[in-house]
């Protein structure tokens, strides 16, 4: 990972590495303000830097072992699969996602950051930037993750999630959004085999 970078873990071959400086010379001036609020080390959507180590985002760290415990529920792992393929279908692109991952850091609240997000979601929607749907079951989620007395850790957990369905997805023939998990695993298996 580079400098002062905002990116995707590239030994995943993963697109859309955003930059720490694009960030900061967006003409978003949202995005100017998460630039100002990062810190200058990498930071990376599929998993995220504690202490030095790298933790994917879906791996629940056990207690003792360097990192924080994140509770994984169904209702966390239903609006992840609700966002990634709503986001699908829509036709939402890679990056627009990564962006609600980085309005995570936007302020240094780690609570307070979930309604931010759910914030900024919206916003995007009205911008045209994202879609309205995919914009309010992000919103439900921040609020969901808030009222459980989650934070941005699970956040990231649960938006990481919704970017593997979203990619997962891709080659589903989709024409709504699924409404749960154990429903899109149905899709998965009976779809490819």
């Amino acid at each position: 990972m580079g400098n002062g970078s905002v990116c995707f873990d590239r030994q995943t071959g993963s697109t859309g590495i955003l930059r720490y400086e694009l960030l900061r010379e967006s003409p978003d001036p949202i995005m100017k303000l998460m630039a100002k609020r990062q810190k200058p080390h990498p930071l990376t959507v599929n998993g995220y830097l504690l202490d030095g180590k790298f933790f994917d985002a879906v791996t629940q760290v056990r207690p003792g072992s360097g990192g924080p415990t994140l509770d994984v529920d169904e209702t966390m792992l239903d609006y992840a699969v609700r966002i990634g393929t709503t986001a699908q279908i829509r036709g939402i692109k890679g990056h627009q996602m990564e962006q609600l991952m980085v309005s995570l850091d936007s302020i240094p609240d780690k609570r307070l950051a979930l309604l931010v997000t759910a914030i900024f979601a919206m916003r995007q929607a009205e911008r045209k930037q994202f879609n309205a749907e995919a914009a309010r079951i992000v919103s439900e989620a921040m609020k969901y993750l808030y009222e459980t007395n989650r934070d941005v850790d699970s956040a990231r957990v649960l938006l990481g999630l919704a970017k593997w369905v979203y990619e997962a997805s891709e080659g589903l023939q989709l024409n709504r959004p699924v409404g749960s998990a154990k429903e899109f695993v149905n899709l998965l298996t009976g779809t490819r085999r």
